[in-house]
């Protein structure tokens, strides 16, 4: 089992303290409720994934000040992972993966940690993220609504929907108020730690957030990109039985025309794996492989792309997005 601690004040130390050292001071995940001006509570999640810093220093930067208009109910992740600098450890599940229920451990902690959570009544729900690839800092949102988008304009003018995986843990706020899960590009990068700092100081002081406008863009994710674990996959390595391209995270955010080079095969059957949000495979719909090189069939948008080899062993590649309209 993994217990849930809770505190109502911060532990002597935090100020001082670095991600990789908050096990010193934390005894595993962590609630806290540090009391506001007002009963309005605002719930923040950082550390799900412990080489995700930036969540951390701008908690450490907005909580010197204690003339909070609201209370914030605080949610410090997996420590452990931090402690090595790690997205997870081996013997651990994804805390970001755990959120629809279920009878791991990390799933039953997960279901505390909602039941806590809904006990405050929280008005909104930030989750903070970094990207292990080149990416812009942008917002995500798993609800088409005018709060959703209202709140996700504060923190950057992209803003990703999606609603697969449905075990992140904003996915599971969005029944319970606003939630955005939001990526800060990489970790402790000066601009996403700026604009992350600036946006949750705005969400603790600014009674509410209105939407400036009736008609939003927005990306939406439309499938994941995987690479099967029976092939070795490296960048600009030939060797590898997939070469990538090693600047394939410049790709991010941007539109690839069609018949964009993003690597090459060099064994038979090797292949890039698509999914879609129904887990439907359309490898030969966005990928050709002629001549041993992976070349988009289509145009594209991707996102997340990383040269990171733990983080796409654990978790993808990363993801391909269509621009969409949306009215409110």
């Amino acid at each position: 089992m993994i217990p849930l601690y809770f505190r109502e004040s911060l532990p002597d130390g935090f100020f001082e303290s670095e991600p990789h050292t908050a096990f010193e001071i934390f005894e595993g995940p962590t609630l806290i409720h540090l009391r506001g001006e007002s009963d309005t509570t605002v719930f923040i999640s950082t550390l799900l994934h412990g080489n995700e810093h930036t969540g951390y220093e701008a908690l450490k930067s907005i909580l010197q000040n204690q003339n909070r208009k609201k209370s914030l109910l605080i949610l410090i992740g997996n420590v452990e992972a931090a402690r090595f600098g790690l997205r997870q450890l081996e013997s651990q599940h994804d805390y970001n993966r755990v959120w629809s229920g279920g009878d791991l451990p990390e799933q039953i902690w997960a279901t505390q940690v909602l039941e806590k959570v809904k006990t405050f009544s929280p008005q909104y729900a930030i989750d903070i993220h970094n990207n292990s690839g080149r990416n812009p800092h942008y917002a995500c949102i798993n609800k088409l609504d005018s709060q959703f988008f209202a709140l996700a304009e504060q923190f950057s003018p992209l803003t990703v929907f999606f609603s697969k995986p449905d075990s992140a843990l904003s996915v599971a706020m969005k029944s319970i108020c606003p939630s955005l899960t939001i990526e800060c590009g990489l970790s402790n990068s000066h601009p996403g730690l700026g604009a992350t700092t600036n946006f949750l100081n705005n969400c603790i002081n600014i009674k509410s957030f209105q939407a400036a406008q009736s008609r939003y863009e927005y990306y939406q994710v439309v499938a994941r990109i995987f690479i099967d674990p029976k092939y070795s996959f490296d960048f600009g390595n030939e060797d590898a039985d997939i070469s990538l391209n090693p600047e394939i995270d410049e790709f991010n955010f941007k539109e690839l025309p069609t018949n964009t080079l993003l690597g090459r095969i060099n064994k038979n059957g090797a292949e890039l794996l698509v999914e879609d949000r129904e887990h439907n495979h359309l490898e030969s719909e966005f990928f050709d492989y002629s001549n041993q090189e992976i070349r988009t069939k289509k145009k594209m948008v991707p996102s997340m792309l990383t040269t990171n080899k733990t983080v796409i062993e654990q978790d993808c590649l990363g993801y391909i997005m269509d621009r969409v309209w949306h009215q409110t």
